[in-house]
């Protein structure tokens, strides 16, 4: 397997003038009104990160994005080789990034220029993590990958029993991280030692979310999963109707998760009892923002939802022109979503 780390090479970087194509609707939106939409090459199944008045998102056009957030107008873009489904990680000043074309990314938050790119053995789709330096990121090759945030040299690596197409989660020097393999998988974030796995039934595709000592990942065996973050011990587990590819967000002691089934589903942390569901009538695959008291989430029915958090009521949904698979972000009382339609959104969030 080739592995090597790419240096200081320009590849395409395209600088537009702002606000050259993005369709920017007037002030004073109300709730679930458009703020703007950007149009890409195809469609938008990455999930944005806003940082410092940009919204920075991929596309399966083999591109990722800097949009002005206020806007919509394109600040820059960068072409990767193939298809952007990773999420993007900012952390002082550089974008982090993964693509179809087995390489990891690393962006000048500013420009787009590349500061290093990292070849791993096959498609990346988890997202990065950065925390101390370190870019923890999962890959199609079976890897589970530690980059030096600066350089890209490899710190280490771990190999899993399948894909890892789950984004890590690292909490208190620990990284969490599922598996196709079916485990879920706590690794030493120094030297990637491995502390513990959990089987599941099925793939782990969901992402896992640690909060007060507890992980909490879904499973395409059905079941949501809370295990002690330091041992592994089964919490609880949860049934849904089908798989859970959705990744949880925990808040005030509940966990919304949406599920295969058609349904988001609201769990209390400590014990996983049914607090609430939404029926939507399609795969939820989306993984839930929940701000101010509202869970917002996309569906493959191609509208963005906005659910109240404590009792499930729907508040409004938006309509964009295909399913989103796309994870909204919530940043100064504006939704930013990317939808199968090939449009980046930004809708009013309301209050």
């Amino acid at each position: 397997m080739v592995r090597r780390v790419v240096g200081i090479v320009m590849l395409s970087v395209v600088v537009v003038t702002v606000g050259a194509v993005a369709l920017v609707s007037c002030g004073g939106a109300a709730s679930g009104d458009l703020r703007w939409r950007y149009e890409t090459g195809d469609g938008v199944l990455s999930s944005p990160a806003v940082v410092d008045g940009v919204v920075y998102v991929g596309s399966y056009d083999d591109y990722l994005y800097a949009l002005d957030a206020a806007s919509g107008g394109l600040r820059w873009r960068y072409e990767t080789g193939l298809h952007v489904f990773s999420s993007p990680a900012v952390v002082d000043g550089v974008v982090y990034v993964g693509s179809d074309d087995g390489y990891v990314y690393a962006l000048g938050a500013a420009s787009g220029d590349l500061r290093w790119r990292y070849e791993t053995g096959d498609v990346v789709q988890s997202s990065p993590a950065v925390v101390d330096g370190v870019v923890y990121v999962g890959s199609n090759d079976f890897y589970l990958y530690a980059l030096d945030a600066a350089s890209g040299e490899l710190r280490w690596r771990y190999k899993t029993g399948l894909h890892v197409a789950s984004s890590p989660a690292v909490v208190d020097g620990v990284v969490y991280v599922g598996s196709v393999d079916g485990y879920v998988y706590a690794l030493g974030a120094a030297s990637g030692d491995l502390r513990w796995r959990y089987e599941t039934g099925y793939n782990v595709n969901s992402s896992p979310a640690v909060v007060d000592g507890v992980v909490y990942v879904g499973s395409a065996d059905n079941y949501v999963y809370a295990l002690g973050a330091a041992s592994g011990d089964l919490r609880w587990r949860y049934e849904t109707g089908r798989g859970v590819w959705s990744s949880p967000a925990v808040v005030d002691g509940v966990v919304y998760v949406g599920s295969w089934d058609n349904y988001l589903y609201a769990l209390g942390a400590a014990s996983g009892e049914l607090r609430w569901r939404y029926e939507t009538g399609y795969e939820v695959v989306s993984s839930p923002a929940v701000v101010d008291g509202v869970v917002y989430v996309g569906l493959y029915d191609g509208y963005l939802y906005a659910l109240d958090a404590a009792s499930g009521d729907l508040r409004w949904r938006y309509e964009t022109g295909r399913g989103v698979v796309s994870s909204p972000a919530v940043v100064d009382g504006v939704v930013y979503v990317g939808s199968g339609d090939g449009y980046v959104y930004a809708v009013d969030a309301g209050r």
